[in-house]
């Protein structure tokens, strides 16, 4: 894989997820460094104006996968035809966000890839997780509601709790150190710590 960085958006009902600019931006970061295209990829069906909206974001390319089969979402649909994508643009890195299908999506295809810890994303500057990694606190109604269709197969959203009810619903959050004990990568298993990373990759010292 070596050409670019591919983001995989994230929309609902025409609107795109504010996590979606997010990658855009990071993707940017790490497509210049690549000196390769970004590229983005949109899934759905009338999918037109996401599309349109994206083509404006700073994205090299947008690639449209227009098919009624995609909407509603099924996640083995949205898999296969992400794999699909992956294998004919060949990217170097591909980003989802912490949505629930970017969380449902991401390790399903990273298995059926074969693909581990993508070393591009090491960042080696950071030294604290927990305080300069900005975390998104996103809509409290993305928790306290859920969708579906009535009776009258229409849409319909339904409060799951007191209305009152504070809700918090961060965009992700940051694995404690202490959880983790290695780091698989394309050039081995590192233990969960620098020395051990930068063995493996001593172009980062």
């Amino acid at each position: 894989m070596a050409n670019g960085v591919l983001i995989i958006s994230d929309h609902k009902e025409g609107e795109i997820d504010t996590v979606t600019f997010e990658l855009i931006q990071k993707g940017r970061e790490l497509s210049d460094k690549l000196e390769a295209q970004l590229m983005v990829l949109v899934l759905g069906t009338g999918i037109e104006g996401p599309v349109t909206e994206l083509s404006g974001k700073g994205a090299d390319v947008v690639y449209a996968a227009d098919d009624s089969r995609l909407d509603p979402y099924i996640p083995e649909v949205h898999t296969q035809v992400i794999c699909d994508v992956i294998a004919k643009v060949e990217p170097a890195v591909v980003l989802f966000g912490h949505t629930y299908r970017g969380i449902e999506m991401a390790p399903a295809i990273a298995t059926r890839l074969n693909v581990a810890y993508a070393s591009n994303c090491l960042d080696c500057e950071l030294r604290d997780g927990l305080h300069e990694i900005p975390i998104e606190s996103r809509s409290g109604d993305e928790v306290k509601f859920i969708s579906g269709l009535g009776d009258n197969n229409e849409l319909t959203r339904i409060l799951c709790g007191l209305s009152e009810t504070p809700a918090a619903n961060y965009a992700f959050d940051v694995t404690p150190a202490r959880l983790v004990s290695g780091i698989i990568t394309e050039r081995g298993i590192a233990a969960a710590n620098e020395e051990s990373l930068l063995q493996l990759f001593p172009e980062y010292v």
